[in-house]
């Protein structure tokens, strides 16, 4: 079986290998995640870096080194831990050199740390002079943020500083290593004489046929019931009309779900292989097709009729075969992870190889089957096709014959309809993008798990199936015997045990009713309570949300900046909400000053940084902001107002911590925009750009907390300008990202609706990353808000930074729209005379045409030379 264990030091570990190699079995391979010693050097040993863990999925190895000092991450353990095969090994070496690989909140207080990387940046920029370069930043709302960096030896002096600050403990870890069973200082000489034995080999061999048995029924099943219903559909369907006919009939569900390990995507990949092969080509020419191929295509159906074993298949096949020139059959594959594709196409190669000549624009590459290498199955290779791109998308797709490998993000536009659409690690997306997906297929297949290192949750299984049951056929299969590994299997306890890997039956414990704030400390102690809560809260992310690592089970306890308030009924946990805290009051004045020219940005402190830099306003770099990161109710409990009761709790507690605003960000699904409005929360920002997975526009809410009272403000502050002052710091804060979220509304209100302008043009049009989520009407900028001194100051500085090359188009345009607006509103200046001479200016930001079009109609190459353009005229007008 397999086995994990720790180990004092990666290089001694992989010395001792060396020094065994002789032991170790032929095909034995050692995979080491972390830096390569510069006095290691083996053909058998592969090294990965810690940041590119993602890339190993589907590989298998004998031995796993997990070399602590990348970091511990609990995602990255998982993988690791499901790329040991039959009896190997994991290994964590370094564990007291570990510290959490998870990204914090900046630690204010330790800066003294941060300005020896300031120094150290300056010094450095002075020897080596500095370069602008763009770059994008994460977790941004719009996604398309940009700042400005300095050379490379600069970003690695204060990269170096950071990381050092960022160097913190792992609770989680010492959870793990407390379970892990065995620990080695020395290996025993005979350590790997043990790995491949007679005993072991025939044991697992047995699972592995018994495992097959489950996996090939379920292919038959799946194979014959598709093949058969396609076939009698064919015939009665003309290939031109197959989009409006297809509208309205019944479609059909084959959901496949499993724990990892149990062989699922290589099941997925063998259904792929089967339909490819057995049902007909939609890009051979008919003729070639019935005259040329058919005896081919007879004899490759007939082998895969003969894998099937299934006598119940011939008569679907020979139907299909019969019907191969009367309809066009289209396959469609969605994965979120690239590298599975190899462990789904993988069994799909003869398939591939047949169709490889029916695409012209096919060239040849291979890669490897993930099929575990001891198993009676041999590692096959691939031919597939490089990416190509349809003339009107922007998304590209792979063609192996009539099949299209398609991104999460597909335009359904250009592949209208699919017989068959197979979605691997279906649970990993969300529910709407599930039903989007519903629309364009008659057949779906999903396999899944329903929780893991993949980012799935329980909603596909709780919120997906219920929906589409009430019209849909579903047939549901399970795998539930192992097949990567011989059960019971250390590794997989450990994983359960400590990471809560497999939750469907998580003993209840006897919480007290109420709501409850827990601290982060409780949940790091080696108690009952802690494991219950942590098992229940785990279990109830993963009920609410599509994605639910274990990275969030580490943030949950390696965090110092989180809290968590829980809602307890009927002694179990039925709602929770999770807590970060933004600040950057103690920070040092230049890196405050940095963030707002936007070239730093901190770890963490979403909210702050997003509005303070986007809309600059200074001011909320000293505010204490709760934001909630996290918010879940079971199922069945929701609608009962259990969301806003805690809410209301959060909000208390926050005032009564003295905390300025509280915020949240999400996808701006309706619902969930009116559920936030409901509870006097208001819109500050919206993202122009979809969000490619969820297919929603990145949205931040917030409510401000009004602290102290303006009268007193007044006393003390004196009297100068009493109108202004009595009104809060915070009221003055939160009206300025009202003013500038309805701007920015206004001008994405504009490039939106005024599109009739041109559209006696074609080429002139909307630009593609144009807002449509939620808009106003579009109206004159005349009102106080806009005329504020403050917010005049404010656009000011933007655009000022734009000229600087501190901020990008973008993050400028709104801003752009309102001084053009306001001096074409206003009088004969100087300024508005040189606008109104600038046609090209006026075209886009008073006629809303895209930049495209500006671009063909003033013959501009491209969206850059264009901002240049811009940024020119403005420098010279400023």
């Amino acid at each position: 079986m397999r086995n994990l264990a720790t180990f004092p030091d990666s290089v001694s570990l992989l010395t001792r290998l060396h020094e065994q190699r002789r032991d170790l079995p032929v095909d034995c391979k050692v995979l080491v995640l972390g830096e390569q010693p510069s006095n290691v050097n083996s053909a058998t040993i592969t090294f990965c870096p810690a940041t590119r863990y993602t890339s190993l999925l589907g590989q298998e190895f004998d031995v796993v080194i997990y070399d602590l000092r990348a970091s511990f991450r609990a995602s990255v353990f998982l993988v690791l831990s499901g790329l040991v095969r039959g009896d190997g090994w994991l290994f964590l070496t370094n564990p007291d050199e570990a510290f959490s690989g998870l990204t914090f909140s900046f630690d204010a207080v330790e800066n003294s740390a941060e300005r020896t990387a300031e120094s150290a940046a300056e010094n450095s920029a002075e020897r080596t002079g500095e370069n602008s370069a763009e770059s994008t930043a994460e977790n941004t709302v719009e996604n398309s943020a940009k700042r400005t960096a300095v050379n490379p030896a600069v970003n690695s002096a204060k990269s170096t500083a950071e990381n050092a600050l960022s160097k913190k403990p792992s609770y989680l870890l010492q959870h793990l290593l407390a379970h892990i069973p065995k620990h080695f200082d020395v290996l025993p000489d005979d350590f790997f004489t043990k790995m491949g034995s007679e005993s072991f080999t025939k044991k697992w061999q047995e699972q592995q046929q018994s495992a097959m048995s489950t996996q090939q029924a379920i292919r038959a099943d799946i194979v014959t019931f598709i093949v058969d219903n396609l076939s009698v559909h064919q015939k009665s369907l003309d290939s031109t009309h197959r989009i409006d006919q297809n509208q309205g009939s019944h479609t059909y569900h084959h959901v496949i779900t499993a724990p990892r390990g149990r062989g699922k995507s290589y099941l997925l990949g063998q259904i792929i292989n089967d339909l490819g092969t057995l049902l007909p080509s939609a890009l051979l020419p008919s003729t070639l097709l019935a005259n040329a191929l058919l005896p081919d295509a007879k004899s490759t159906v007939n082998s895969a009729v003969n894998n099937l074993g299934q006598d119940r298949v011939k008569g679907a096949v020979n139907n299909a075969v019969k019907n191969a020139v009367k309809g066009v059959v289209r396959i469609g594959v969605i994965t979120q992870n690239r590298q599975h594709l190899e462990v789904l196409l993988g069994q799909s190669s003869q398939y591939l190889q047949n169709s490889h000549g029916s695409d012209s624009s096919h060239s040849s590459h291979s890669s490897h089957s993930s099929h575990d290498s001891h198993s009676s199955h041999d590692s096959q290779h691939m031919q597939g096709s490089k990416s190509s791109q349809h003339p009107q998308s922007s998304q590209s797709y792979h063609h192996f014959g009539n099949m299209s490998i398609l991104p999460p993000d597909a335009d359904f536009t250009q592949y209208p309809v699919f017989d068959v659409v197979v979605i691997d690690e279906a649970a990993s997306f969300p529910v709407e993008l599930l039903l989007h997906y519903r629309k364009h297929a008659k057949h779906l297949i999903y396999g899944t798990t329903t929780h893991g290192y993949e980012g799935t949750g329980m909603g596909f299984t709780h919120k997906y199936l219920p929906k589409v049951m009430t019209t849909d056929t579903i047939q549901q299969y399970t795998l539930s015997i192992p097949f990567r590994f011989l059960s019971p299997c250390p590794i997989e306890e450990v994983c359960d045990e400590v990471l809560f890997n497999d939750i469907s039956d998580n003993e209840e414990y006897p919480f007290v009713d109420g709501l409850h704030w827990i601290s982060t400390k409780t949940l790091r102690e080696h108690t009952e309570y802690a494991k219950a809560m942590l098992s229940a809260l785990m279990r109830l992310l993963s009920l609410a949300h599509y994605q639910t690592t274990p990275d969030d089970l580490q943030r949950i306890i390696d965090s110092d900046d989180m809290r968590c308030l829980t809602y307890v009924q009927n002694s179990s946990l039925v709602g929770c909400v999770w807590i970060i805290e933004e600040g950057l009051q103690p920070c040092p004045h230049h890196l405050k000053q940095a963030i707002m020219h936007g070239s730093r940005r901190v770890s963490g402190h979403l909210t702050v940084q997003q509005i303070a830099h986007g809309y600059h306003i200074p001011e909320l770099l000293e505010w204490q902001i709760w934001r909630i990161n996290r918010i879940a109710v079971v199922p069945h409990h929701q609608q009962q107002g259990i969301g806003k009761l805690m809410i209301n709790a959060v909000i208390q507690e926050a005032r009564a911590n003295t905390v300025h605003a509280v915020t949240s960000s999400f996808g701006a699904e309706s619902g969930l925009v009116a559920f936030w409005e409901k509870q006097g929360f208001m819109i500050w920002k919206e993202g122009q750009k979809a969000n490619k997975v969820t297919g929603y526009h990145n949205c931040i809410v917030g409510m401000v907390l009004a602290q102290g009272d303006p009268i007193e403000q007044v006393a003390k502050e004196g009297s100068k300008n009493q109108e202004e002052q009595l009104e809060s710091i915070e009221h003055n804060v939160n009206r300025q990202i009202q003013t500038s979220y309805q701007l920015s509304q206004q001008w994405y209100s504009l490039i939106q609706n005024n599109i009739s302008a041109v559209s006696s043009e074609n080429h002139l049009g909307q630009d593609p990353t144009t807002f449509t989520q939620i808009s106003t009407k579009l109206d004159v900028l005349d009102s106080p808000a806009y005329k504020n001194s403050v917010f005049v100051q404010n656009q000011l500085a933007i655009i000022r930074q734009f000229i600087a090359g501190s901020r990008s188009l973008e993050n400028t345009e709104a801003s752009l729209f309102w001084l053009i607006t306001s001096q074409l509103n206003t009088s004969s200046t100087p300024i508005a005379k040189h606008i109104k001479n600038n046609q090209m200016l006026l075209d886009r930001y008073q006629r809303g045409y895209a930049i495209k079009a500006c671009c063909e109609k003033y013959k501009i190459t491209g969206k850059k030379i264009f901002s240049e353009t811009v940024k020119q005229f403005m420098g010279e007008l400023l």
